[in-house]
């Protein structure tokens, strides 16, 4: 167990070895692994003379596994109010936390959040209804304990959350945190 309540487990019997990288206080990634995934396979282990209960047992393992990610996991929802303009550009007012500017373009399958602080330039690009994959300097160290990386590892996804709202979740993979925006 690690800071926050990150996880390795190693599981020799089963060839596995499973990482948590999210903050999880109670335990709860840890009772869900040997519910939905060790203690079927224990089963399937006794169940090993009967043939038939054996491919019963991997299906239930696949469909469990299939369930574990962020694929499909934020689209927008019914109508939208289409931007009017391509990009949007924002000047905080008395803002505490160093943040000059703010940018939003649309693109056709992509929105790009751009911000401008103290440490300099940051973007994230977030898939629309769907999650890209890359690298960020976005600043946060506010929100996630003070933890400040110069390039970071984000998953990011953007969707219609209702007519007016857009909603964005970053995720990081190197920390146990995720933001919504």
């Amino acid at each position: 167990m690690g800071m926050f309540g990150q996880a390795c487990i190693v599981v020799p019997e089963m060839d596995m070895v499973v990482a948590m990288t999210t903050a999880d206080d109670k335990n709860i990634f840890c009772k869900i692994l040997h519910q939905q995934v060790i203690s079927p396979w224990k089963l399937q282990q006794q169940m090993e003379k009967v043939p038939c209960k054996d491919m019963q047992m991997w299906e239930v393992l696949h469909r469990k596994r299939m369930c574990m990610t962020l694929e499909g996991k934020h689209t927008s929802k019914g109508l939208r109010i289409p931007p009017v303009w391509k990009k949007y550009e924002f000047i905080p007012v008395q803002e505490v936390d160093g943040i000059t500017e703010i940018a939003l373009t649309f693109l056709e399958k992509e929105i790009i959040f751009a911000m401008k602080d103290g440490r300099g330039y940051h973007e994230v690009k977030a898939g629309l209804n769907c999650w890209i994959h890359g690298m960020t300097s976005m600043t946060g160290g506010y929100l996630h304990h003070q933890y400040e990386m110069d390039r970071i590892q984000i998953s990011a996804c953007a969707y219609w959350e209702s007519e007016h709202t857009l909603m964005m979740e970053w995720r990081y993979p190197e920390m146990a945190f995720f933001d919504h925006v």
